[in-house]
Parts: C-alpha cells; structure tokens; sequence
C-alpha cells in the first residue's frame, strides 16, 4: 500500500485550517471552563456510606434558602462510588463561589454536614477549602509557564537535531493539536483543571514522537534517494511508517478510552485530552507535518544532514 499523501496535503491543510478557526471561535465565543483551582472558590468534599445518594438530592439541599446563600452556584459532582473500607458508599464533590468569611465557612461545612445527616446518617465532610483569586491567578500563570517552556524545549532539541525549520513545523503541528483539544474543552464546556494540565504536558511530548520518527525516515530517505524528487521521498517516509504509527497510536488510544470511561470523573478530563490528541496528533503527524516540507522554500535543504 502506498498513499500520495503529498497529492492531498491541501486538503489537509483545509480540514486543518478549518478546525483550528473553529476552535479558536468557541475559545472566545464560549471560554475556558476553569475549575475552583484556578478561579476564586471553594472546594467541599462529602463521603456517605450508603448508597443511595444522588446528586440530584444534594443539589436540591444546596438550592435550599438554608444554604443557597452560602454555596454560590454550586456545582455538585460524584467523585467516588466506594468508601474507604472498600464497602458500598459514595462520595461527592462540591465546587461553590469563593466563601469569604472564614467563621462563615466553618458554619457552611457544618450546617450542610448536620443537615444531610437527617438522610444520610453517615454523611462526613472530608474537605473544605477555599481557593482565593490571587491563587487561582498564580495557578493559570503557573500553568501557561509550563506549557510554554515545554514548546520551548522541544523547539531547540529539534531545531538541534534536525533544522531550525523542521523544528518549527512539529511545534506548529503540536500547537494546533493543543488549540484543537481546548477549542473541543470550550465547546462541551470540559472543566479545565490541574490534571487538564498534566494531560496537555504528556500529549506535547506524545504527539511528537511520531513526526520525529517520521523526520528521522527522511532524512535516512534522502541519502539513499538523491535522484528523487523530494515529494517521493517524503511519501515513502510516510508510507514506511505508517504501520507503526497506526500501531502505536491504537495501543495508547484503547487503554485511554477505558480510563475515559471507566476512570470515574477524577480521570475525565485528563483522558479526553489524551483521546482527542492521539486522534489529532496522529492526523497532524501522518497527514500534515512532513507534507508541509514540499512546500517550504528549499525544502531539499530541510531534511539534509
């Protein structure tokens, strides 16, 4: 089997173009859904030993004119289905606007402990903390420094080992699978958390890893294919890996769509990046990063040693 992938690359450049725009427009049309930690908020967490709990319930309790003054636009979320003996039980999370008055935050935990005990004997608040907005600031700065001084790194070890211009083609094949995975966060409206984080740090070196190994094939190509076309030699680099990438990219794609669906939501938003990356950053990798060379000025130049 051997694909022109060359032949199509405007065409992947338009399907590219026209998921990078869509996702920049529900970016900014529809914004980050930032998690407590990186904007002012509180962060209760309560364990129940019985089962038959529902958040539905819970939120009914927390609309309540007892506590709807106290838990500003909660969010109620279930984090656990299995107390700490391993028996049936459930936990849940609650995420509320930022509770300014410490005396008033203790009174919020233990009213809200007394009265879902009324129903649920068991009930135990685990966790009460308040995330103020300059630490929800320091976080997201944090966050974005982090980010970019990994971009940073790729781009001089592949701007080492390959060519500057190499090196600019896989962070800009990278950029666009991030820009793709938060404009899917934006329109769904994924909360956006530390493990998010985590997930775009692990993808960043992931994604690369294909488009080097298919760099490094032509440039063992062009040694032993000097009278080619440079177009030839780029689809037979692509062509010679393509069984291994696929590979590859299933292999870490089905064990992530079992943490996506079975991880509990403690683990979902940081294996829907990992989904949606792997299928992005293996597109961009096969489709679109090599095939980018044939039309950069000297492109020869490129994948010379």
């Amino acid at each position: 089997m051997n694909i022109d992938f060359v032949a199509s690359r405007k065409t992947f450049y338009g399907i590219s173009l026209l998921l990078v725009l869509a996702s920049l427009f529900f970016i900014i049309q529809k914004g980050i859904n930032f998690s407590v930690e990186f904007r002012s908020g509180s962060i209760l967490k309560i364990h129940f030993n019985e089962s038959n709990v529902s958040k539905a319930e819970i939120e009914a309790i927390l609309a309540s004119s007892q506590f709807s003054e106290k838990f500003i636009q909660p969010v109620v979320v279930e984090t656990s289905s299995t107390n700490m003996q391993g028996g049936a039980g459930k936990e849940f999370q609650i995420t509320s606007g930022f509770i300014v008055d410490q005396a008033n935050e203790t009174e919020a935990d233990h009213l809200l402990e007394l009265e879902l005990q009324k129903t649920w004997p068991s009930a135990t608040a685990l966790e009460f903390v308040n995330i103020g907005p300059t630490i929800g600031e320091d976080l997201k700065e944090a966050a974005l420094v982090s980010v970019f001084l990994s971009i940073l790194v790729v781009l001089v070890y592949l701007g080492v080992r390959f060519d500057k211009r190499n090196a600019v083609i896989a962070v800009a094949g990278v950029t666009q699978v991030v820009l793709i995975v938060l404009g899917v966060f934006a329109l769904v409206q994924e909360e956006f958390s530390s493990a998010t984080i985590a997930a775009f740090l692990a993808l960043i070196g992931y994604a690369l890893n294909d488009t080097i190994i298919i760099f490094d094939r032509i440039r063992e190509n062009v040694k032993f294919m000097r009278r080619e076309k440079i177009e030839v030699v780029i689809n037979a680099s692509i062509n010679q890996t393509l069984g291994r990438t696929i590979k590859t990219s299933l292999t870490t794609f089905l064990p992530v769509l079992t943490m996506f669906y079975f991880g509990g939501s403690g683990l979902h938003s940081f294996s829907m990046v990992m989904l949606i990356g792997l299928i992005v950053g293996t597109y961009t990798s096969i489709c679109q990063s090599a095939t980018v060379l044939v039309d950069w000025e000297s492109a020869p130049e490129v994948v010379e040693e």
